[in-house]
């Protein structure tokens, strides 16, 4: 299960493995997985692409929810960041 908030305005998509919510995430800089941010809402596998294609921009934190991105080809390996051994990316549409 994934947590997520969709910002209209923005055509942004905050989106996190649901474990991590809450946490935080300690590197050269601290990252808070804030409900505010990523975790209004509840979805799954079969619901992540509908909210892929309506965003311009992505804001991925969490191995399950990356490793799944990666799956689908939207993400490249290389372009992951690993903080406090969770895996985050962003991803921008231009």
């Amino acid at each position: 299960m994934f947590s997520y908030t969709y910002f209209e305005d923005f055509k942004m998509l905050g989106i996190c493995d649901s474990e991590v919510l809450g946490k935080v995430l300690h590197g050269e800089t601290d990252m808070v997985i804030s409900e505010s941010f990523y975790g209004k809402d509840k979805c799954n596998e079969s619901e992540i692409e509908t909210l892929l294609e309506k965003s311009t921009n992505i804001n991925c934190i969490g191995n399950k929810i990356v490793g799944f991105l990666i799956k689908m080809g939207v993400v490249d390996n290389k372009d992951v960041a690993v903080i406090d051994g969770v895996k985050h990316v962003q991803i921008y549409k231009v």
